[in-house]
């Protein structure tokens, strides 16, 4: 779900815990352990405050546990190619963002599937 505003917070009916981060910023730049939400105050507090920080949207997802990878592409639309994926493992399981980049290991995996780089 996109919160562009705050009167779209009311209209979240996603299932908890959820998930939320600025639409439009890569690299988890504005995530942080508190992305991560487990009730409506929680959803309410995080939107207001990414809408105010980013001025942007804020996506907002059903978390799922699990491994997290990244993938870099460049160019767009039917010109936009994968360049190569990560596997991105965070102590404690905290969420990937620019703070955790710190305490993290990564795998690089290239296009053609035959290399990884740690």
């Amino acid at each position: 779900m996109l919160i562009s505003s705050p009167a779209d917070i009311e209209k979240c009916n996603l299932e908890y815990p959820l998930f939320i981060k600025p639409v439009s910023e890569g690299t988890g730049k504005g995530i942080t352990e508190r992305n991560l939400l487990k009730s409506p105050a929680e959803l309410k507090e995080i939107a207001e405050y990414l809408l105010v920080r980013f001025s942007q949207p804020a996506l907002v997802e059903e978390y799922l546990p699990g491994r997290e990878f990244t993938v870099g592409i460049i160019g767009s639309g039917d010109d936009a190619i994968a360049i190569g994926g990560m596997e991105i493992e965070c102590r404690n399981n905290y969420p990937y963002s620019v703070e955790s980049r710190r305490i993290m290991k990564s795998s690089a995996v290239y296009p053609d599937g035959k290399g990884i780089c740690r």
